[in-house]
């Protein structure tokens, strides 16, 4: 485990479909968002079913919610989004409970003592390590190791995992560099130490020509075990964003026109095509004219390589169709998970 790929995702359709799918040696990590209440109850019910899937194979789902809001019905109940999503998973394992806990609370480093306080509550249900997201890899050595002392005291845990979160970023500098190789030296005395970042770009460019982008996460990861002695975990968003848009019933978000982020070694494919949104299957059409570019490029990495690269070449065939993001993104989720995992083993 120690040495396992995190890939972060969010508490949407697309993602958590590939969850389902999952079968490689992966750390799946979920960001819980407040969803408009037409769709919570879809969302929530996949949230679970991944977390049942992955505790079947001896894993437990990693989740955050410092996402979550008032807003949230999973946020305002008593013990906490944990222990009510802990609930739902149990339930539906019955009186044949997991080999271990489905899931494993993950915490800010500057959490508030109510929420450690609910995560010591669910350790004392079942015993669990705990993941603590730093999101600012510019703190002082002695703040954040005082931080990291008072989650441990306040959880009760001393299997901690460390997630150095570095969010979006376009280039490897010297000084984002410095500040992750310092703060990773000083974490080594934690169960693991995973460098979690992402470069793909926000949904919004207007070009549709195929590209091909660097991800710059990858080579970050690589110059980071390069310098640090003890090893460093890989870890990212997967093929979204790694901020996700603006959820919620006032939320103006309309589906985009096809595109694909198709990963491949140190890079990613990026394919789009504009449609006509007027026209009915406009956007199963152009999906499947994309699917099928990248079907008879010599960059497809085959329909048996992942349960997302099946789906990709049968919409490339014609045999199937796929006309919302949601779709688009759990295959080309499905397609990453198994290339990370492949890649960063090497």
């Amino acid at each position: 485990m120690a040495g396992e790929p995190v890939i972060a995702v969010q508490s949407k359709v697309g993602e958590l479909e590939a969850l389902l799918h999952a079968q490689d040696d992966v750390q799946p990590m979920v960001d819980l968002l407040d969803k408009p209440p037409r769709s919570k109850d879809q969302v929530l019910a996949k949230v679970v079913d991944a977390a049942v899937h992955l505790a079947e194979r001896g894993r437990p789902l990693w989740v955050d919610i410092h996402r979550l809001t008032a807003a949230s019905a999973l946020g305002t109940t008593p013990g906490g989004a944990f222990e009510q999503l802990e609930e739902r998973v149990e339930a539906r394992f019955g009186l044949i409970p997991p080999p271990g806990p489905a899931l494993v609370p993950v915490v800010s480093e500057d959490s508030s003592a109510e929420v450690l306080g609910k995560v010591a509550r669910l350790r004392q249900h079942e015993d669990r390590p705990v993941v603590v997201r730093v999101r600012d890899v510019t703190l002082p050595i002695a703040e954040l190791a005082n931080r990291m002392a008072r989650v441990a005291d306040l959880t009760g845990a001393n299997d901690l995992h460390v997630v150095l979160d570095v969010g979006y970023f376009e280039a490897v500098t010297p000084l984002l560099l410095k500040s992750v190789v310092d703060t990773a030296r000083s974490l080594d005395r934690w169960t693991s130490v995973t460098l979690l970042a992402g470069s793909v770009p926000t949904n919004s460019r207007t070009g549709y020509a195929t590209v091909t982008e660097v991800r710059h996460e990858l080579g970050l990861w690589r110059e980071v075990n390069r310098l640090v002695a003890a090893p460093v975990r890989y870890g990212d968003y997967g093929v979204v964003h790694p901020v996700p848009a603006r959820q919620g019933p006032d939320s103006n978000a309309r589906q985009p026109n096809p595109y694909l982020h198709y990963t491949i070694e140190g890079g990613r494919i990026v394919l789009r095509r504009q449609v006509n949104r007027s026209s009915s299957g406009a956007f199963a059409e152009g999906f499947a004219d994309l699917a099928g570019e990248l079907v008879r490029s010599p960059d497809f990495a085959g329909h048996d390589y992942s349960w997302g690269d099946e789906q990709l070449e049968m919409c490339g065939r014609g045999t199937d169709k796929a006309g919302t993001s949601s779709r688009w993104i759990a295959m080309a989720t499905s397609h990453h998970i198994r290339h990370v995992t492949l890649e960063t083993a090497a």
